[in-house]
């Protein structure tokens, strides 16, 4: 019974085998709210994987601003260990965007591999009743 409790406490916490890593964080899609009050942010919230386990936690977001309106971010994961059994986490990270008048915000993403995820949003979105 002790050897199968301690292997059950192996398997399950993070960090105790492995070392850290840190990488950049997929991010799936983006999603936007109208604001509650005309002169209020844009709601944008970020959703996608931060890890494949339980040992992954989302260190920081990395936001510049670029030439023509444009907002880069990307989304840095660490790795504590790989010896976790849990699900993966999920990533749902809110953030905001000024709702000016009369305006385009391009959204670039940059991504683990490839392309990065591209939005555009016109503004001003209406608020909502």
């Amino acid at each position: 019974m002790l050897p199968l409790l301690a292997a059950g406490i192996l398997l399950s916490a993070c960090g105790l085998i492995g070392g850290s890593d840190e990488y950049v964080i997929g991010v799936d899609s983006v999603s936007f709210a109208a604001p509650m009050l005309p002169d209020g942010a844009v709601r944008t919230t970020y959703h996608g994987f931060v890890g494949a386990n339980g040992c992954a936690t989302l260190r920081r977001v990395e936001r510049q601003a670029l030439p023509a309106d444009t907002l880069q971010l990307r989304f840095i994961g660490r790795t504590d260990g790989g010896n976790c059994t849990q699900m993966p986490i999920v990533l749902r990270h809110v953030d905001s965007i000024p709702n000016l008048p009369a305006r385009t915000v391009h959204l670039r993403v940059l991504q683990r591999s490839g392309d990065p995820l591209r939005y555009n949003v016109t503004l001003p979105l209406a608020a909502t009743p």
